[in-house]
């Protein structure tokens, strides 16, 4: 989704901050959107809009996950009003880690093993910077394919996604992280997304210990 981000971050100017949100389910404890601030051209005030999502991956080291093209530019990010710290970013594979000075949620665990086509994932995010998290399921097309020679490659799944979602999770039935959330095709919800592969996040994952 990096080609939508920057149209993401001038429609969301206006959105409200983050809203806490309070509920059992561990997806909706664990992600959170991330901001970026801006100017309101009405009333010159600061405010937060919503551009991407993160989910917490270490809850002691108050780490955060997401794609690595949220956080490109020098303007300042925010986790729940906090100002982050890019701790790696890999461009090359789109991925992203990030920390907070004090904010922390609880974390989400990395897989055990990658999945496997037909495998039912779901993805928790902020799509078009929405305050609240949606929670979209579905299942792994192909868990590893190569679209371009110029593109790294990617996790195919079949569920629903929006510009937003870019750095939302990716996580099998037992809610554990399989891989992040990095592109889709179309300017509204599309069906098909893709994210990385679980392999390249097995090389980060000392971040989650």
């Amino acid at each position: 989704m990096r080609q939508f981000i920057a149209l993401c971050a001038l429609v969301m100017l206006l959105v409200a901050p983050s809203i806490s949100v309070s509920a059992s389910h561990p997806l909706l404890e664990s992600v959170r959107p991330l901001s970026m601030a801006g100017i309101d051209d009405e009333t010159g005030q600061a405010v937060f809009g919503n551009i991407c999502t993160v989910s917490s991956i270490n809850e002691k080291r108050r780490l955060w996950l997401t794609a690595a093209h949220c956080v490109e530019g020098t303007e300042a990010k925010y986790i729940l009003g906090e100002q982050i710290l890019v701790v790696m970013r890999d461009v090359t594979n789109d991925i992203a880690v990030l920390s907070t000075p004090l904010a922390s949620l609880p974390a989400l665990k990395l897989a055990q093993a990658g999945p496997k086509v037909e495998d039912r994932v779901r993805v928790t995010g902020h799509p078009f910077g929405y305050p609240y998290p949606l929670v979209t399921f579905g299942w792994v097309s192909s868990p590893y394919v190569v679209l371009s020679p110029e593109l790294p490659p990617f996790m195919l799944i079949q569920v629903t996604g929006a510009p937003g979602n870019s750095g939302s999770p990716i996580v099998n039935t037992k809610n554990e992280i399989v891989s992040v959330l990095q592109i889709s095709w179309g300017r509204s919800f599309s069906p098909m997304l893709g994210g990385a592969t679980f392999q390249k996040l097995v090389q980060y994952a000392s971040y989650w210990q």
